[in-house]
């Protein structure tokens, strides 16, 4: 026989008790949808691939056009934009998997309090730093890496807001 807990998690994430019943037309299920925060990771997965992209592109143009009396400039320029990617290596994906293994946040106050942690250290760099910036202005084009990564971080966002 299924705990209250089972119950719990099956009327959450299937929106239907062990007798069939089903939310009321219109009501919303509570809490952050497990699904949500599923394919939130996914979509978080492909714009840090996107931006993975990006970046490599820009570092072979970089490389390909370099004055060999640049090289040191040019070194340091690259290290700046592995410095970019690298900072989103805070394990995110794998905190949100651990959270919908949990069960979601209201089973795992802990690990929602690291996915929060780790979405609001992302949203601050997307939109302080100072290479981000430059590489969102640049003349030779943007390459939309804040636009690429703010939306996901938001949707995260939004889901743990909802209660």
């Amino acid at each position: 026989m299924p705990s209250q807990a089972q119950d719990e998690w099956i009327a959450r994430v299937l929106s239907v008790s062990r007798t069939g019943a089903t939310p009321a037309a219109g009501e919303k299920p509570k809490g952050p949808s497990l699904v949500a925060f599923a394919k939130a990771r996914l979509v978080w997965q492909a714009a840090k691939a996107n931006v993975a992209t990006k970046l490599e592109t820009l570092r072979a143009e970089i490389e390909a056009g370099v004055d060999p009396a640049d090289a040191p400039l040019m070194v340091a320029g690259l290290a700046r934009l592995d410095r970019v990617l690298g900072a989103f290596d805070a394990g995110l994906a794998d905190t949100l998997d651990a959270l919908v293994n949990a069960g979601g946040t209201d089973r795992a106050p802990a690990i929602r309090q690291r996915v929060e942690g780790i979405v609001a250290r992302y949203l601050d760099y997307v939109g302080n730093d100072p290479v981000i910036e430059h590489l969102e202005t640049s003349p030779a084009g943007k390459l939309g890496i804040a636009a690429a990564l703010r939306p996901p971080l938001e949707a995260i966002s939004a889901q743990l807001a909802a209660r």
